[in-house]
């Protein structure tokens, strides 16, 4: 029995030993695939940090950059700008609103609406009859 099982052994033996080195060959590449991909998720995961604190920095120096006070006193400061006087300030008249459109505390239909369209045209286009608005 002894000689029946080396013979059975011997027409398998070479099989066998090309089938365990094929398993052993795909059990080590995968195994180098896995930490290999491991090593780039946390490269990949330094690297978002890294962009998650520049951008906060970048949203910091925007919020800074933008206040009103900031403005306004570069607008003084530097550009030698000033607020507005009321006498620098121009009114225009109520005929001058588009008809279709209240203003506030207005109601939308106005008894004089051709009249102050056709005015709001002529202002808009620059032809005047001759009416004084």
């Amino acid at each position: 029995m002894n000689d029946r099982l080396r013979a059975t052994l011997s027409i398998f033996g070479p099989v066998w030993w090309i089938a365990a080195v094929i398993v052993a060959t795909v059990w080590v590449s995968q195994r180098y695939e896995v930490v290999r991909v491991g090593h780039r998720i946390e490269q990949l995961q330094t690297h978002l940090d890294e962009l998650i604190k520049a951008r906060d920095a970048l949203l910091a120096d925007n919020a800074s950059l933008s206040s009103r006070a900031r403005i306004e006193a570069i607008a003084i400061n530097d550009l030698g700008m000033a607020p507005t006087r009321e006498a620098q300030r121009v009114r225009l008249p109520r005929s001058f609103v588009s008809p279709g459109v209240p203003m506030s505390g207005q109601s939308a239909a106005q008894p004089d609406a051709r009249r102050d369209a056709a005015r709001y045209t002529q202002a808009k286009t620059g032809i005047q009859d001759g009416n004084d608005f």
